[in-house]
């Protein structure tokens, strides 16, 4: 079984130098996806920072383990440090009923 994902994010409010990020000095999101533990990322899209929410969408994955990979990438084409955040992704069903009592009366 295959469950459809979508991952959210909030844009920066610093720059690595602890200085306020003017929002409007920044291009887009880069997204990539990995299904193999970081051994190796797939581009998945260019997140304009314009828009909002800032999301993507990644459609039937099978039971797994995955990293999704953000790098904010402001107008002068500088490219922030990678956040990785791992998921899992499991279709398991739910166990079963328990402390079933019936009572006679």
């Amino acid at each position: 079984m295959s469950k459809n994902v979508t991952v959210w994010w909030d844009l920066p409010t610093i720059r690595s130098n602890n200085e306020p990020q003017d929002p409007a000095g920044l291009s887009h999101t880069k997204v990539s996806f990995s299904a193999d533990l970081g051994s190796t990322f797939v581009p998945l899209a260019d997140v304009p920072s314009t828009d909002l929410p800032q999301e993507v969408f990644i459609p039937d994955l099978v039971d797994g383990d995955y990293i999704i990979r953000l790098a904010i990438v402001d107008i002068l084409d500088l490219v922030g440090g990678n956040v990785d955040t791992p998921f899992k992704v499991d279709s398991s069903v739910p166990g079963l009923v328990q402390n079933v009592f019936v009572e006679f009366s």
